[in-house]
Protein backbone atom coordinates (compact mmCIF):
# COMPACT_ATOMS: atom_id res chain seq x y z
CA UNK A 1 0.00 0.00 0.00
CA UNK A 2 1.30 3.78 -0.56
CA UNK A 3 2.68 5.37 2.51
CA UNK A 4 0.47 8.12 3.87
CA UNK A 5 2.15 9.19 7.20
CA UNK A 6 5.70 11.42 7.89
CA UNK A 7 8.82 11.10 5.98
CA UNK A 8 11.45 9.59 9.41
CA UNK A 9 15.57 10.27 8.36
CA UNK A 10 17.05 6.99 10.00
CA UNK A 11 21.08 6.91 10.88
CA UNK A 12 22.67 3.23 11.62
CA UNK A 13 25.86 3.84 12.84
CA UNK A 14 28.82 1.23 13.28
CA UNK A 15 32.09 1.03 14.02
CA UNK A 16 35.30 -1.26 13.03
CA UNK A 17 38.86 -1.00 13.23
CA UNK A 18 38.63 2.53 14.87
CA UNK A 19 36.19 4.28 12.06
CA UNK A 20 32.70 5.07 12.64
CA UNK A 21 30.49 4.21 9.89
CA UNK A 22 26.65 5.64 9.26
CA UNK A 23 24.51 5.11 6.60
CA UNK A 24 21.82 7.70 6.18
CA UNK A 25 17.87 6.28 4.82
CA UNK A 26 15.07 7.80 4.82
CA UNK A 27 11.91 6.16 5.19
CA UNK A 28 7.78 6.91 5.41
CA UNK A 29 5.77 5.74 8.30
CA UNK A 30 2.89 3.68 5.82
CA UNK A 31 -0.21 3.89 7.40
CA UNK A 32 -0.11 7.10 9.66
CA UNK A 33 -1.01 5.95 13.02
CA UNK A 34 1.96 3.68 14.23
CA UNK A 35 3.69 4.18 17.42
CA UNK A 36 7.31 5.08 18.19
CA UNK A 37 7.77 1.70 19.40
CA UNK A 38 6.39 0.49 16.21
CA UNK A 39 8.35 2.77 14.27
CA UNK A 40 11.76 1.76 15.98
CA UNK A 41 11.16 -1.80 15.88
CA UNK A 42 10.82 -1.28 12.43
CA UNK A 43 13.87 0.50 12.20
CA UNK A 44 15.87 -1.81 13.94
CA UNK A 45 14.61 -4.94 11.72
CA UNK A 46 16.10 -3.07 8.38
CA UNK A 47 19.69 -3.05 10.39
CA UNK A 48 19.28 -6.63 11.28
CA UNK A 49 18.79 -7.20 7.34
CA UNK A 50 22.19 -4.52 6.49
CA UNK A 51 24.11 -6.54 9.22
CA UNK A 52 23.92 -10.04 6.81
CA UNK A 53 26.31 -7.57 4.64
CA UNK A 54 28.83 -6.64 7.39
CA UNK A 55 31.86 -8.99 9.03
CA UNK A 56 31.60 -9.96 12.63
CA UNK A 57 34.26 -7.48 13.64
CA UNK A 58 32.02 -4.30 12.85
CA UNK A 59 29.57 -3.32 15.99
CA UNK A 60 26.29 -1.99 15.51
CA UNK A 61 26.04 1.09 17.76
CA UNK A 62 23.00 2.66 17.26
CA UNK A 63 20.29 3.53 15.23
CA UNK A 64 19.19 7.77 15.56
CA UNK A 65 15.49 8.41 14.28
CA UNK A 66 14.08 11.24 13.49
CA UNK A 67 11.40 12.53 12.03
CA UNK A 68 11.65 15.08 9.40
CA UNK A 69 7.47 16.21 8.48
CA UNK A 70 5.78 18.30 9.04
CA UNK A 71 8.99 19.65 11.06
CA UNK A 72 11.89 18.00 12.33
CA UNK A 73 12.21 17.03 16.08
CA UNK A 74 14.41 15.82 17.93
CA UNK A 75 16.35 12.90 17.50
CA UNK A 76 15.92 10.10 19.46
CA UNK A 77 19.14 7.04 19.82
CA UNK A 78 18.44 3.40 20.04
CA UNK A 79 20.27 0.39 20.78
CA UNK A 80 20.48 -2.20 18.03
CA UNK A 81 19.30 -5.16 18.84
CA UNK A 82 21.63 -6.78 16.38
CA UNK A 83 25.26 -6.32 18.03
CA UNK A 84 27.94 -7.40 15.12
CA UNK A 85 27.57 -8.36 11.61
CA UNK A 86 27.10 -11.66 10.17
CA UNK A 87 29.88 -12.72 8.35
CA UNK A 88 32.54 -14.53 9.48
CA UNK A 89 35.04 -13.55 7.13
CA UNK A 90 37.74 -10.90 7.81
CA UNK A 91 36.83 -7.46 6.32
CA UNK A 92 38.80 -5.29 3.03
CA UNK A 93 40.05 -1.82 3.54
CA UNK A 94 36.90 -0.02 5.02
CA UNK A 95 37.59 2.38 2.06
CA UNK A 96 36.07 0.71 -0.29
CA UNK A 97 32.06 -0.27 -0.22
CA UNK A 98 29.54 -2.36 -1.78
CA UNK A 99 27.04 -0.23 -3.71
CA UNK A 100 23.13 -0.64 -4.30
CA UNK A 101 21.30 1.72 -6.70
CA UNK A 102 17.82 2.54 -5.00
CA UNK A 103 15.48 2.61 -7.87
CA UNK A 104 11.90 4.56 -8.06
CA UNK A 105 10.77 3.43 -11.50
CA UNK A 106 11.21 7.20 -12.87
CA UNK A 107 14.23 8.13 -15.02
CA UNK A 108 16.30 11.06 -13.93
CA UNK A 109 18.97 11.66 -11.06
CA UNK A 110 15.91 12.93 -8.34
CA UNK A 111 14.48 9.76 -8.48
CA UNK A 112 17.02 7.69 -7.64
CA UNK A 113 20.00 6.96 -5.26
CA UNK A 114 22.33 5.20 -3.80
CA UNK A 115 23.27 3.02 -0.92
CA UNK A 116 26.52 2.29 0.17
CA UNK A 117 27.98 -0.68 2.87
CA UNK A 118 31.79 -0.82 3.60
CA UNK A 119 34.18 -3.19 5.13
CA UNK A 120 33.33 -6.10 2.58
CA UNK A 121 33.81 -9.49 4.32
CA UNK A 122 36.74 -11.49 1.78
CA UNK A 123 34.61 -13.92 0.99
CA UNK A 124 32.57 -11.90 -1.30
CA UNK A 125 35.31 -11.08 -3.55
CA UNK A 126 38.27 -12.91 -5.23
CA UNK A 127 40.21 -9.88 -6.42
CA UNK A 128 39.07 -7.05 -3.99
CA UNK A 129 37.62 -4.67 -6.34
CA UNK A 130 34.27 -6.67 -7.31
CA UNK A 131 31.69 -9.40 -6.20
CA UNK A 132 32.21 -12.93 -6.92
CA UNK A 133 29.13 -15.43 -6.82
CA UNK A 134 28.95 -15.39 -3.25
CA UNK A 135 28.66 -12.07 -3.07
CA UNK A 136 26.19 -11.36 -5.59
CA UNK A 137 24.08 -14.29 -3.53
CA UNK A 138 24.38 -12.60 -0.07
CA UNK A 139 23.41 -8.66 -2.14
CA UNK A 140 20.67 -10.49 -4.11
CA UNK A 141 19.41 -11.96 -0.98
CA UNK A 142 19.83 -8.37 1.17
CA UNK A 143 18.22 -7.01 -1.61
CA UNK A 144 15.26 -8.68 -2.22
CA UNK A 145 14.33 -8.99 1.64
CA UNK A 146 14.81 -4.81 1.69
CA UNK A 147 11.92 -4.89 -1.06
CA UNK A 148 10.19 -7.68 0.24
CA UNK A 149 9.39 -6.37 3.60
CA UNK A 150 9.94 -2.26 3.30
CA UNK A 151 9.06 -1.53 -0.75
CA UNK A 152 5.34 -0.74 -1.29
CA UNK A 153 3.80 -3.68 -1.35
CA UNK A 154 6.24 -4.84 1.59
CA UNK A 155 5.32 -6.92 4.85
CA UNK A 156 6.42 -4.40 7.29
CA UNK A 157 3.50 -2.32 8.32
CA UNK A 158 5.22 0.58 9.88
CA UNK A 159 8.18 1.86 7.12
CA UNK A 160 8.54 2.13 3.60
CA UNK A 161 11.93 2.45 2.25
CA UNK A 162 12.57 5.31 -0.42
CA UNK A 163 14.42 8.23 -1.65
CA UNK A 164 14.18 11.88 -0.85
CA UNK A 165 14.65 14.30 -3.16
CA UNK A 166 15.46 17.80 -1.92
CA UNK A 167 15.30 19.10 -5.26
CA UNK A 168 11.83 18.36 -5.62
CA UNK A 169 10.59 18.37 -1.90
CA UNK A 170 12.71 20.79 -0.56
CA UNK A 171 15.20 20.84 2.76
CA UNK A 172 13.82 23.76 5.03
CA UNK A 173 11.23 21.91 5.44
CA UNK A 174 11.15 18.45 4.24
CA UNK A 175 7.79 18.20 1.98
CA UNK A 176 6.24 14.52 1.38
CA UNK A 177 6.38 15.91 -2.34
CA UNK A 178 10.55 14.79 -2.13
CA UNK A 179 9.45 11.76 -1.34
CA UNK A 180 9.29 8.51 -3.20
CA UNK A 181 9.57 4.85 -2.83
CA UNK A 182 12.01 2.40 -3.97
CA UNK A 183 10.88 -0.35 -6.13
CA UNK A 184 14.44 -1.87 -6.98
CA UNK A 185 17.18 -2.26 -5.33
CA UNK A 186 19.74 -3.10 -7.32
CA UNK A 187 23.65 -4.81 -6.53
CA UNK A 188 26.59 -2.99 -8.48
CA UNK A 189 29.03 -5.43 -9.24
CA UNK A 190 31.81 -3.24 -8.87
CA UNK A 191 33.00 -2.12 -5.43
CA UNK A 192 32.66 1.85 -4.79
CA UNK A 193 34.58 4.40 -2.94
CA UNK A 194 33.47 4.86 0.26
CA UNK A 195 32.34 8.78 1.33
CA UNK A 196 34.40 10.05 4.49
CA UNK A 197 32.89 12.93 5.95
CA UNK A 198 34.83 13.84 8.63
CA UNK A 199 38.01 12.77 10.49
CA UNK A 200 37.07 9.11 12.08
CA UNK A 201 34.17 8.86 10.05
CA UNK A 202 33.27 6.65 6.89
CA UNK A 203 29.89 6.16 5.22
Amino acid sequence: MPAIGEIYQVTFQSSIQGQTIENVCHFREVTGVSTDAQIDTAAQGFFTLLSNLLPSTQILTGIIVKKMTPVAFDERLLVPTTATGQQSASPLNQTIALVFTKRTGVAGKTHRGRLYSSAIPSNMTNDGCRLNTTGGTICGTFASSVIGQYGPSGSNGHLQFGVYSKAIGGGSPFTAAGWQPVITLDTQIIFGNQRRRRVGVGI
